[in-house]
């Protein structure tokens, strides 16, 4: 255990957190150097009650949260390595993103004016959309895009589309990839803080695939509106997918829709030149 986690640490992987493996070094000397098997601490050894309590916490919770994955989150279910999970994505409309700056108290600004102030603004801009081209590069994130773009249509090269969990980064202050972190309960919490008009801020969000149902079930919030639709796609469209969809969005299976619901379009103003 020593060694393996110090290879996963020697080669600085992207996006993990090696502070987890650091304490799995720890963890493993502390509980097992100087306590052989053979002098009285194998698992044999273990107080019976105890034992059949360890074991069961250690299957029921990876169990449920694959067949439930909505209850658990994807560390005790074991899905860190699943294929898909949790996630987001927000699009904003023109102007809108600085409210998350002006209206949330958090410990710094949102990412793209954090990278702006180094890099300059259009810098900064493709950066955050590198996020965005890494997600469609997986099965959630080509789902998560057809279903933006059935959302917003001829808009969607005017609103603002981030990551959604970059953005919950940086509004909660904490770096984790579990999407119910920023689920519907959080975009409620930054309703009440930042007063969206309706169609300022689009969010879609999916669970991760349930056990054996082969589909991802999504919901589009209109932060202002609440859920505005739920569905699914199958996964498997998505795997076969290229991730800029050169075929268009996928197909997706719209199981609700808010009656009445008519999203409130948000175009950049166009500056018209009037000859003197």
């Amino acid at each position: 255990m020593l060694c393996f986690h110090t290879f996963i640490i020697s080669t600085f992987p992207l996006a993990v957190p090696l502070e987890w493996n650091a304490l799995f070094m720890y963890i493993a000397a502390f509980l097992f150097l100087g306590y052989p098997n053979e002098a009285g601490y194998g698992l044999g050894d273990m107080d019976p009650v105890l034992l059949v309590v360890t074991l069961a916490g250690l299957l029921f919770l990876p169990v449920l949260g694959n067949l439930r994955p909505d209850l658990v989150s994807f560390l005790p279910s074991m899905r860190q390595y699943a294929g898909n999970w949790a996630t987001g994505m927000w699009a904003l409309a023109p102007g809108a993103e600085e409210k998350l700056n002006e209206h949330i108290v958090k410990a710094a600004l949102m990412q793209k004016d954090q990278l702006a102030e180094t890099y300059g603004e259009r810098e900064a801009e493709v950066i955050m959309q590198q996020i965005l081209a890494w997600r469609a590069m997986h099965s959630q994130g080509r789902g998560l895009n057809s279903v933006m773009i059935n959302q917003l249509r001829d808009d969607i090269d005017t609103y603002t589309l981030r990551e959604g969990e970059f953005a919950c980064n940086a509004i909660v202050g904490f770096n984790f990839g579990d999407g119910h972190l920023h689920d519907r309960r959080m975009i409620e919490a930054v309703q009440k803080r930042c007063r969206f008009a309706p169609g300022e801020l689009i969010v879609v969000w999916a669970e991760s695939e349930a056990l054996g149902s082969g589909r991802q079930n999504y919901l589009v919030i209109d932060a202002a509106v609440g859920v505005v639709e739920r569905g699914s796609w199958a996964v498997q469209d998505a795997v076969v997918e290229q991730p800029w969809l050169p075929n268009g969005p996928i197909s997706t299976a719209v199981t609700y829709r808010k009656p009445g619901y008519e999203r409130v379009s948000h175009i950049a103003p166009v500056t018209v030149m009037v000859p003197a």
